[in-house]
């Protein structure tokens, strides 16, 4: 089965603490055409991972990274960080 015409809709919650941007993503729907059946479909997921970003010149590495988001109160939408081990 080959797709074509791929669309995806992202909708995230996000805030900054400090300097760190938390996001969380809180709606993803992808939309596919099927060109062999002439269809559209889309699916949507209920995934919601929350990452934190900061910037490179405060957090050159991993081990900084981790020290820098740890350093500010989370948000309440964020109860798992993706690549910080709880």
């Amino acid at each position: 089965m080959e797709f074509s015409d791929m669309k995806t809709t992202t909708i995230y919650n996000y805030t900054f603490i400090d300097s760190v941007l938390f996001m969380q993503t809180i709606y993803l729907e992808l939309e596919y055409s099927d060109p062999d059946t002439n269809t559209t479909s889309s699916e949507t997921s209920d995934l919601m991972i929350c990452a934190a970003y900061v910037p490179r010149d405060m957090a050159a590495d991993e081990s900084t990274w981790i020290a820098e988001v740890n350093a500010v109160s989370w948000p309440n939408f964020c109860a798992e960080i993706l690549g910080i081990d709880n």
